[in-house]
């Protein structure tokens, strides 16, 4: 139970942190909390790694679900600040095509979010992030 649980109150924690951290900036909007991607830290990043990091603890290093989970980890940390991080860059060409047609051929096509993908540094904290407070909650759910 716990392996589900944990990862769970960790991408909700880092999503509040995350929004924490726009409101620091002057950029709080609640509706970001789960409507948004990008920002910091990165809470995929922080939810593959709780995952497994709680594999890890349960079953051990060698086990299969840890090797699963690891390589999962990989793909997701990897497409947060690389594809994702191009898809953004690409919804800012997309948005300025956009932007440049006439009033109502406009209002055929919504505008792109930009804010997609993730820096290194913010993908950095997820996993540190998540890392660190998964093995806080281990400790009372183990």
């Amino acid at each position: 139970m716990s392996t589900f649980i944990i990862p769970i109150i960790v991408v909700f924690a880092t999503q509040i942190l995350k929004l924490s951290v726009d409101g620091v900036k002057g950029n709080l909007v609640f509706r970001n909390l789960f409507l948004e991607y990008g920002g910091m830290p990165s809470a995929h990043s922080a939810l593959v790694t709780s995952l497994t990091t709680v594999v890890a603890l349960n079953d051990g290093f060698y086990s299969a679900g840890f090797g699963i989970s690891l390589i999962f980890s990989f793909i997701i940390i990897r497409d947060a600040f690389t594809l994702r991080k191009y898809l953004g860059e690409e919804g800012v060409v997309v948005n300025q095509i956009i932007s440049s047609l006439p009033k109502e051929e406009q209002k055929k096509y919504p505008l792109l979010p930009v804010k997609v993908g993730h820096t290194v540094k913010q993908v950095l904290a997820g996993i540190a992030w998540g890392f660190g407070l998964t093995l806080i909650l281990s400790f009372l759910f183990l």
